[in-house]
């Protein structure tokens, strides 16, 4: 049900920060999240494995505990857990004995991870960007972050005016 005029309920900033507040704990045993950023990284075979850190099978499954949605958990994984790991590998090496393994890791993981859910900014890029040119089929989040920087970047530096949104956007 979509109770209030921001969302649902579930899905209020109110809800998200209590979900996070019950991985806190979690994450602090093992070393504090910085720590838990870089073993999960280095631990993932997929980049779809990435979202347990924010979605614990344990949390999942208790009904006690409300948890973050896989589409929001799959949203902090391409903007904030990647870029994250990647910075803290290249920036601070003497941290971690596995750097430049782990910054590869990040990478490759970031560049075959699944598109996220479009939302409004991508559809108005699609369409701002399909006027004059053939926009290619995104399949994947670096593609998508590509298309939105590109778009940024072209109302910004006045190539093309900001897209109005379209009915139904």
């Amino acid at each position: 049900d979509w109770v209030r005029p921001w969302g649902r309920p579930a899905n209020s900033p109110v809800a998200r920060i209590g979900a996070i507040s019950a991985l806190v704990p979690i994450w602090a045993v093992g070393g504090g999240i910085a720590k838990a950023c870089t073993q999960c990284v280095a631990g993932a075979d997929r980049p779809i494995d990435l979202s347990a850190m924010f979605r614990p099978a344990e949390l999942v499954n208790g009904p006690a505990t409300v948890v973050l949605g896989s589409t929001r958990a799959a949203e902090i994984v391409v903007n904030v857990l990647l870029p994250a790991v990647f910075a803290l590998a290249t920036r601070r090496p003497d941290m971690l004995s596995n750097g430049v393994a782990l910054k590869n890791r990040a990478l490759t993981l970031y560049n075959a991870h699944p598109r996220l859910a479009e939302n409004s900014l991508t559809k108005e890029a699609k369409v701002a960007l399909g006027v004059d040119y053939t926009v290619p089929e995104i399949t994947s989040a670096r593609d998508q972050q590509g298309l939105v920087a590109l778009y940024r970047q072209m109302f910004r530096r006045g190539i093309r005016p900001r897209q109005t949104r379209l009915p139904g956007m």
